[in-house]
């Protein structure tokens, strides 16, 4: 004896949009999105938008070597080294103070972050050369450490102001037009006088 029942299918679930990897359509629309975004805001999003390499590291090194000769210091026999880096600190404060896209427009522009050093000295001796270099070649920043007892002829401190201006104006080509002058002091050393000066400038 049987019974009769029914002909009945088990309830389906109603079916969603899918493409021919069974990823819901959904899923697909909004990571194109999200790409979309990532790369119109790229710019703003990352301080690395403001790096362009446009020198090699052997290039960056004949550079610092002439910036040397030009500044007194014979990078020949040297023990030298190159190396990529960046200031960190810079960095903070200006994403802190305008913004990621403002930041990385003056890091392109006016503030180069990133930067190549040059560090050049000799075995057994404390006198070094270091040459800092922006990724487009640059002239950014410029060191000569001399032993404490290396006798050089002395000049007033004002003299000494006017030949600071005119290596900024004239060898490194930033014009301190728009600058001012903040700091400037002098070290009585046993067989010299050093000068120190600070030129700051508004953003």
């Amino acid at each position: 004896m049987t019974d009769d029942l029914p002909n009945t299918a088990p309830p389906t679930a109603p079916k969603k949009a899918r493409n021919g990897m069974g990823v819901p359509l959904w899923l697909v629309i909004a990571g194109i999105i999200g790409l979309l975004i990532f790369f119109s805001k790229e710019n703003e999003a990352f301080p690395s938008a403001s790096l362009d390499l446009k020198l090699s590291r052997p290039e960056i090194l004949k550079l610092s070597q002439q910036w040397c000769r030009r500044v007194g210091y014979d990078p020949q026999g040297n023990i030298e080294s190159t190396v990529f880096n960046w200031d960190d600190t810079a960095k903070k404060f200006l994403e802190f103070e305008f913004g990621s896209a403002r930041a990385n427009e003056l890091m392109r522009t006016e503030m180069p972050i990133w930067y190549w050093r040059s560090r050049f000295c000799r075995e057994l001796q404390n006198e070094e050369a270091r040459i800092y270099l922006s990724p487009a070649g640059k002239l950014i920043g410029l060191s000569r450490k001399l032993q404490n007892d290396h006798a050089i002829a002395s000049v007033s401190h004002g003299e000494a102001q006017n030949l600071a201006r005119q290596f900024i104006e004239n060898e490194a080509l930033v014009s301190l037009k728009d600058y001012n002058l903040t700091n400037d002091s002098k070290e009585n050393l046993a067989s010299r006088v050093d000068h120190s000066f600070t030129w700051e400038r508004s953003l």
